[in-house]
């Protein structure tokens, strides 16, 4: 993605900081109509009310991967991203491979849990994810903790890339492909309720195809970073009971230099302001303090203004 002067400048002078200024801190995000752009978009406009000596703007950043290189890098102060990415930046894995290892990645908060929601037309033959082999299937862009988490469903369940016509493209793309019909199905991978998903059964009769117990099963033991969970059955209108998914969690990452008390009241701001987050969007009502064991120790170092802020609240052991 293109990152302009002008943002590299504010992303730097936002490490440098300056005597009595006011700092710039540069949140990244997925493009505009993504739920983490929704989401940070209410996160910055709570800081910058409840911390007055930072002035955060929110810039789209791209996928996991590419979220994750820029966080690093400084160019960028912090971002949403799938616990993948980070997890194998941190360790020089997977897709960071040959790169070396994210020594300026910190986690900083959880932001929500993710599902993998498999969306098809009403009168469909797919009635299980076994039953996806041969079809044409938007998995998500490259990159993304979407595409990174149902690469690794459908081949833990044995229905991978060398069995599905993948349709590796953005979301945007995957609900206007289901549209038109040159996509047999979807797997929206993003939040709970997704965008995407309420656009399409707006457009037409839906299903959403659950898995069963013992395909995540087999997900939960393959991976260390997804596990079981559920939709919701308020979340749609085309659902009337939990549907069984996999789920992950998307986090917000934090470049090091960012300063210790900084982050300490950006912290504060945001879990203290949890009941207005939640008219920004449905998940931040679920965001919990318990999810900071699962979502972030496990992936890289965490920051030590967030962990200030965790351990004053007792919600570290």
């Amino acid at each position: 993605m293109n990152i302009t002067l002008a943002a590299t400048f504010v992303a730097t002078a936002a490490l440098c900081g300056t005597a009595g200024a006011q700092e710039s801190f540069v949140q990244g995000a997925s493009g505009s109509g993504h739920t983490t752009f929704q989401i940070m978009t209410g996160w910055a406009g709570v800081i910058n009310r409840e911390v007055p000596e930072v002035s955060v703007t929110v810039q789209a950043s791209g996928a996991s991967v590419p979220t994750t290189q820029l966080v690093q890098q400084g160019r960028i102060q912090a971002g949403p991203a799938g616990n993948t990415a980070p997890y194998e930046a941190v360790r020089s894995i997977g897709e960071f491979e040959g790169q070396p290892e994210a020594d300026k990645i910190r986690t900083w908060m959880p932001i929500y849990v993710y599902g993998a929601q498999l969306v098809v037309p009403a009168d469909s033959d797919i009635e299980n994810w076994s039953d996806l082999d041969g079809k044409r299937v938007g998995v998500g862009s490259v990159g993304s903790v979407g595409e990174q988490t149902n690469r690794a469903i459908l081949e833990a369940i044995g229905v991978g890339y060398d069995r599905i016509d993948e349709y590796q493209i953005p979301h945007a793309e995957m609900v206007e492909g289901f549209k038109n019909g040159t996509l047999d199905a979807v797997i929206e991978t993003t939040g709970i309720p997704t965008a995407g998903v309420l656009e399409l059964e707006s457009s037409r009769e839906v299903r959403i195809v659950g898995l069963t117990e013992d395909q995540i099963a087999t997900v939960d033991a393959s991976s260390d970073l997804l596990s079981g969970g559920i939709i919701p059955a308020e979340s749609y209108q085309s659902i009337d009971a939990d549907v069984p998914i996999i789920v992950g969690y998307t986090i917000n990452i934090i470049n090091s230099d960012v300063g210790d008390d900084l982050v300490y009241k950006m912290t504060k701001a945001v879990w203290e302001n949890l009941d207005e987050l939640a008219d920004v969007h449905p998940s931040q009502k679920y965001l919990t303090p318990d999810w900071i064991e699962a979502a972030l120790i496990p992936i890289a170092p965490l920051h030590p203004g967030a962990e200030r802020y965790y351990r004053e609240q007792g919600w570290l052991k």
